[in-house]
C-alpha cells in the first residue's frame, strides 16, 4: 500500500476515534461480477427491491430512453429498454413496487414532452399513463402515489398518480427563493433546493398534507459558481445538499425551521451532481472525481472518509441506494454496483460499462472478439448477426494491439504490463494463461514459435515462445521507423512503419526463418505519407495509404510472388474529402475497407490488373476496424458494434439496405461535460440544409449557425462555449423538411 494511504487512513482513524460520537456498525464493499451495457448518457436512476432481494435497476438515459436491468443478472442485465419519441432529451425516472411481487410501476418525465407511466410484470413494459402538462422538470421524487415534480419556474407541483391513467394535478408550491432545481421528501416533511444567481436555497416545508403545505423555515448560502445543478437528501434529523463542491448539512426538528451545521469543501471536484444519504453516509457522485464518502451521523461535523475512483476516466454523473447497495452510472463509462458494508474502504464492485472506443475485431466461429481501447478484451456471440450478445470483457485499460492463433487462443499486449495469452475456449469466461513482462510494447506478430512485439522506441523484440511456459527475448533490434503494423506470411514478416512526423512511410519484408537474426529482404518505401493497412495473400500485397498534403487516399496493388522484386501492379484512388482508411480484409476477389465516418467501402479484385469499386455502406459511428465472415461483416464502429449482411451481385457488393441511414439523427456529444469545446455527429438521410440552435435549461436560444447544405451521411459539429455561462444546454439540429435532432450537454468551467 503506498505510504499517502496509510497516512490518510491513520488520519481518518484519528479523526473518528477521538469524537464521542457513536460511529455507524462497520461497513465492507464486497465484488461480484461484471459485464457491459449500452447506453449513451445515463441521467438518472431509480431502484425497486422486493423481499426476497431479487429487484430492478431502472436508468434514465439518452439512447434509448430507459434501461431495465436485473441488478442480480450481471453478466447479462439488461432486460428491457424504451425509447420515447424525444430523442437525446434529459429524461428522470421514479419507480415502486407493486402488490404482485415482481411487479413495478415506473414514472419517466422526458424533457421537453411531459410524465410517461408504465407497469412493468418482469418482462413485458406497458405504458399506462401519460400526460404533457409538465414539459419541463429538473427533479422529482414518488412517495406513496404522489408525485413531486420540481418545475424551473413553477415551484414544486404534486401529482396523484394512484391512478396513472389519470394522473391528477393535486397542488402546487410557490417557492419565491429562485429557480427550484431539486427536492426531497422524508415522511412529512420536504426539503426544496433552489437557485437565485449565486444564492442557494433550503426551503423546509411540513407536508403531512401534500395539498396544503407549511412553511418551516428557509436557509440559504452563497456559492461561487452559478453551474444550476445541484442535489438534497434527508433523513429524519438532518438535510445534505451537494451544490458545486460542497457537500452542506443542515439539522432540523418537526416544525422546525433547518439550522446550517456544518460545509465540507470536496477537494479535487468541480460538480456534485447528485447525493443521496443512507445509514449515516452520504453518497456523493461527484463526476470525474468520483463517489465520495461521507459521514454524517453528526451532522456539524461532516467529514470524507473514502473516495471510490476504481478507473480513470470515469464520470459519476448520478446514483441510488437501496438497503446495502450503492448504486451509480457514470454518463459514458458505465454502470457500477456496489455492495456496501464498509464505505471508508471501497474495494470492490460489479460494473456494466459500454465501449470506450471500438478500433477492431476478429470473428472465430460465432464469437466475434473486439479489442476495445479504453475496456480491454470484448467477446460476443453474433450466431443471430442481426443481435449480437455481449459475453464477456477482460478489462484492460491500456490495450495496445491482438494476434490471434487457431486453437480457441489469443495474445495480447498491454501497453504497461506485456505480453498476455489467454484462452477464449469458454467466451463467458476468458482466461489470461501466461504473461510476459514487456512495457511499451505497442504493435504484435506471431508465427508457430515466436513473437514479434514492437515498441514505441522503436525496438522489435522477438520472444522465443517454444514452451509458453518459458519465454526467452530472442533478440532486440531497431525498426528504423513507428510500426503501425506486423504480421507474418509465408515465413516472412510484413511490418508497415512511419517516420515521426508521419510524412514518410514503409512496408519491411523481414527475413525470420531465423528468428534470433531477422533482417530486411525488401523495402516498400513511399516518401509523402505512409501506409495505414495492409493484407498479404499468396503472391499478392495491398496497401492503403494516406497522403501527408493531400485528403485523398489510395487502394494499392503490389506483387510480391518475388518478395526480393516487388511491383506495382495498379492502384484506385478514393475522391478528396473522404475519411482516413484504417482496416481492411480481403475475402475471395473482394476486399472491405473500414474509412472511418465515410463508412465501408468494397472493391472488386477479380481483374488482375484493374481493381473497380464495387459497393459502398455508412455506418453508425466511425468504421475503424471490420471482420468478415460468411456473407456477414462485423465493424468496430468507434463506441458501437455494427454488423451487417451483404450479396454479391455481377460483382457489385450489396449491403442489407435496412442498416442504411433512415432518419435524421444527431450522435453522442463528445466530451459531455464538456469546456469549452464539444463536438456531436449527425446523420442525414439525403442531402439537405441544416441549422444548429442552442437553447438553455429555460429555453432561451443562446446561440445559432447555419450549416448550409450538407451531402447524405455522417457530419461533425463544433460549438465553442468559451463565452458562456456554465451549465446545462440543449443543441438542436433542424432542417426545413421538419426533421429535428436533439442533445444535452454540459458545460463545466
Amino acid at each position: 500500500m503506498p505510504l499517502r494511504h496509510i497516512f490518510v487512513i491513520l488520519a481518518c482513524f484519528i479523526l473518528l476515534t477521538s469524537t464521542a460520537i457513536s460511529q455507524p456498525e462497520s461497513l465492507t464493499m464486497e465484488f461480484s461480477s461484471f459485464t457491459r451495457l449500452h447506453y449513451q448518457q445515463a441521467y438518472d436512476l431509480a431502484i425497486v427491491e422486493y423481499e426476497d432481494s431479487d429487484g430492478y435497476v431502472f436508468m434514465g438515459c439518452e439512447d434509448p430512453g430507459l434501461l431495465i436491468l436485473d441488478y442480480n443478472t450481471w453478466r447479462q442485465p439488461i432486460i428491457g429498454e424504451y425509447d420515447f419519441e424525444a430523442t437525446d432529451a434529459f429524461v428522470q425516472v421514479e419507480a415502486e413496487p407493486l402488490a404482485q411481487e415482481g411487479d413495478a410501476r415506473i414514472f419517466v418525465h422526458v424533457q421537453g414532452d411531459g410524465v410517461y407511466a408504465f407497469d412493468f410484470d418482469g418482462t413485458t413494459l406497458e405504458q399506462v399513463g401519460y400526460t404533457d402538462a409538465i414539459p419541463n422538470v429538473n427533479d422529482m421524487t414518488l412517495v406513496d402515489d404522489i408525485l413531486y415534480l420540481a418545475v424551473p419556474d413553477s415551484g414544486v407541483v404534486v401529482y396523484d398518480v394512484a391512478d396513472p391513467a389519470s394522473m391528477e394535478w393535486q397542488a402546487t408550491w410557490d417557492i419565491e427563493s429562485g429557480e427550484v432545481i431539486a427536492l426531497a421528501i422524508f415522511s412529512s416533511a420536504a426539503s426544496v433546493l433552489s437557485l437565485d444567481g449565486t444564492t442557494v436555497t433550503l426551503t423546509l416545508l411540513g407536508i403531512s398534507d401534500p395539498t396544503d403545505p407549511s412553511v418551516w423555515g428557509v436557509a440559504g448560502t452563497d456559492v461561487a459558481n452559478n453551474s444550476g445543478i445541484g442535489s438534497v437528501d434527508m433523513n429524519s434529523a438532518a438535510i445534505f445538499i451537494g451544490y458545486d463542491n460542497y457537500v452542506f448539512s443542515y439539522t432540523y426538528g418537526n416544525g422546525t425551521a433547518p439550522s446550517f451545521a456544518d460545509d465540507l469543501n470536496l477537494a479535487l471536484v468541480s460538480t456534485i451532481y447528485q447525493l443521496r444519504e443512507m445509514n449515516d453516509y452520504v453518497y456523493v457522485a461527484s463526476g470525474d472525481g468520483g463517489m465520495r464518502v461521507v459521514i454524517a451521523n453528526n451532522p456539524t461535523n461532516i467529514t470524507q472518509v473514502a473516495n471510490f475512483n476504481p478507473l480513470s476516466g470515469a464520470n459519476f454523473v448520478c446514483l441510488d441506494t437501496k438497503e446495502n447497495y450503492v448504486f451509480l452510472a457514470d454518463d459514458f463509462d458505465g454502470f457500477f454496483n456496489v455492495y456496501v458494508t464498509m464505505p471508508n474502504r471501497p474495494s470492490g464492485f460489479a460494473r456494466s460499462r459500454p465501449f470506450g472506443i471500438a478500433s477492431n475485431v476478429w470473428i472465430d466461429g460465432d464469437v466475434t472478439i473486439m479489442k476495445d481501447d479504453f475496456g480491454g478484451v470484448r467477446f460476443f456471440n453474433i450466431e443471430d448477426i442481426a443481435a449480437p450478445v455481449d459475453l464477456s470483457i477482460y478489462a484492460c485499460e491500456s490495450i495496445a494491439d491482438i494476434a490471434m492463433r487457431d486453437d480457441q487462443t489469443l495474445y495480447f499486449l498491454d501497453s504497461e504490463s506485456g505480453l498476455k495469452h489467454m484462452d477464449y475456449s469458454d467466451p463467458e469466461f476468458p482466461d489470461v494463461e501466461n504473461e510476459f513482462a514487456c512495457e511499451a510494447g505497442e504493435i504484435l506478430a506471431l508465427d508457430a514459435y515466436n513473437a514479434y512485439i514492437c515498441t514505441s522506441e522503436e525496438q522489435m523484440i522477438v520472444l522465443d515462445m517454444i514452451d509458453p511456459d518459458t519465454v526467452i527475448v530472442a533478440t532486440e533490434i531497431a525498426t528504423e521507423g513507428i510500426a503501425n503494423k506486423a504480421s507474418v506470411h509465408n515465413g516472412l514478416l510484413y511490418m508497415s512503419t512511419h517516420d515521426s512526423e508521419q510524412e514518410n512511410g514503409s512496408i519491411k519484408i523481414w527475413d525470420i526463418e531465423e528468428p534470433y537474426y531477422p533482417f530486411v529482404i525488401q523495402d516498400i518505401a513511399i516518401t509523402d505519407g505512409y501506409f495505414m493497412d495492409y493484407e498479404v495473400e499468396t503472391s499478392m500485397l495491398l496497401t492503403l495509404q494516406k497522403y501527408t498534403e493531400h485528403s485523398y487516399w489510395t487502394l494499392k496493388r503490389f506483387n510480391v510472388n518475388n518478395p526480393l522484386e516487388p511491383f506495382l501492379v495498379d492502384s484506385l484512388v478514393f475522391d478528396e474529402g473522404t475519411s482516413v482508411p484504417y482496416n481492411m480484409e480481403l475475402v475471395d476477389d473482394i476486399v472491405f475497407i473500414a474509412a472511418g465516418d465515410s463508412g465501408i467501402y468494397a472493391v472488386n479484385l477479380v481483374n488482375d490488373s484493374l481493381m473497380q469499386a464495387a459497393g459502398h455502406i455508412l455506418t453508425k459511428d466511425c468504421a475503424y476496424g471490420l471482420a468478415v465472415y460468411d456473407n456477414e461483416i462485423v465493424v468496430a464502429d468507434d463506441r458501437y458494434l455494427t454488423t451487417f449482411t451483404y450479396t454479391i451481385d455481377n460483382g457489385v457488393v450489396e449491403f442489407d439496405s435496412e442498416k442504411l441511414p433512415s432518419v435524421f439523427t444527431i450522435e453522442s456529444a463528445w466530451p459531455n461535460p464538456f469546456n469549452p469545446v464539444v463536438q456531436l455527429g449527425f446523420t442525414l438521410p439525403a442531402a439537405n440544409t441544416v441549422n444548429v440552435t442552442v437553447f438553455d435549461l429555460l429555453g432561451r436560444e443562446v446561440y445559432h449557425e447555419a450549416l448550409g447544405q450538407l451531402s447524405t451521411g455522417m457530419h461533425t459539429f463544433s460549438w465553442d462555449a468559451a463565452s458562456f455561462a456554465s451549465g446545462p444546454y440543449f443543441i438542436s439540429l433542424t432542417t426545413p423538411t421538419g426533421q429535428t435532432a436533439a442533445q444535452r450537454v454540459m458545460l463545466l468551467k
